[in-house]
């Protein structure tokens, strides 16, 4: 969105993107590439002017994916840019100095001091949300690499969340509604469990169920960090093949957790079977008379209603109405008891 002047900022103040006095929520790689890059300009921001050309931006981000040092201040890193050709992008002073480009183009006209104060009385729900972010980006790096899961930063986010859930529910269901390109990884495991804590909190489970709930939403789907990203994030439907493999995310997630010390039986569950269906069937396949812990079906339920209502590449979202009517459409699909505690 650009102003009445054509141009478009992206602040850095607070360790975070802002964006017309609010912060730009949601963890992506290159979102946490331009904060980086903004600490090594000295710089408070970007503003984009009305001039700018593709070729122009596609130089911008290759700069930004290149620089690994300080420019040594404001100047310099200007007269960078300059060199390479980019012209149309300007840097801001740091958000604390008085020039900061954020004063000039947010709504409220001050000297940007007051904008996103530490008091702000959304700062803990926006706090916490961009810390479950972080957490579920974390893990899949984790999971991807090869390193071990932070499973004690994942307790505490979570413990985060519990309390948020406590508090007024139509702020959190602003944050579960937040939308986000990262549907489908990040986003889907914050919301899945957003709303796993919350149905849990209204069923009166305890403190500890409620984290360790948490925890076991989180990490459900750690298992894509091992999925070939061409896969994970194909615009389209999956063809046999990249589906099986797709499928095998169940089992990664798993074997990801198995290998780390102190999870919970409830986390390896709910990533080993949140797509195991109620009639028993789905994957992966497990032994006749195996039995399922419970929570398993609540997550499941609340993967399964995030996936619906949620934008994908390949499809649009469906209404509540339309994901309730196709969740009850298949009676074999999900459990009873949680799709009636969901409701």
């Amino acid at each position: 969105d650009r102003d009445e002047r054509g141009k478009f900022f992206i602040g850095v103040a607070n360790g975070k993107l802002v964006h017309d006095g609010q912060y730009l929520l949601g963890a992506s790689i290159m979102g946490t590439r331009l904060q980086e890059f903004a600490g090594l300009l000295e710089c408070g921001g970007f503003l984009f002017n009305r001039s700018l050309l593709e070729t122009e931006l596609q130089a911008f981000f290759s700069v930004a994916a290149a620089q690994r040092s300080a420019t040594g201040d404001l100047a310099a890193s200007r007269e960078m840019l300059k060199s390479s050709g980019i012209t149309s992008i300007e840097l801001s002073p740091p958000y604390e100095d008085p020039g900061w480009f954020g004063q000039f183009l947010f709504d409220k006209q001050d000297n940007g001091s007051g904008l996103l104060e530490e008091e702000d009385e959304n700062h803990d729900l926006v706090t916490t949300f961009q810390n479950l972010y972080d957490t579920v980006e974390s893990a899949h790096e984790a999971g991807h690499s090869g390193r071990g899961l932070d499973l004690g930063n994942t307790l505490e986010t979570s413990e985060m969340l519990l309390k948020a859930a406590r508090g007024e529910v139509q702020d959190i269901m602003q944050m579960v509604r937040y939308p986000d390109y990262d549907s489908y990884t990040v986003g889907h495991s914050v919301r899945v469990a957003m709303f796993a804590v919350m149905v849990g909190a209204h069923l009166n489970l305890d403190d500890d169920l409620l984290t360790e709930l948490g925890v076991a939403a989180l990490l459900h789907d750690v298992g894509k960090s091992r999925i070939p990203t061409e896969i994970l994030f194909k615009p389209g439907r999956l063809d046999e093949r990249e589906r099986t493999i797709m499928e095998e995310h169940s089992r990664l997630g798993a074997e990801i957790l198995l290998e780390t010390p102190g999870t919970s039986e409830m986390a390896v569950a709910a990533a080993w079977g949140h797509h195991r269906r109620h009639d028993k069937t789905g994957y992966p396949r497990m032994p006749l008379g195996s039995q399922e812990n419970p929570i398993t079906h609540l997550i499941n339920v609340c993967d399964v209603y995030e996936a619906l209502t949620a934008i994908r590449p390949y499809k649009k979202a469906h209404t509540s109405r339309k994901a309730y009517e196709i969740m009850l459409g298949d009676e074999g699909w999900l459990s009873p008891w949680a799709l009636t505690a969901f409701s």
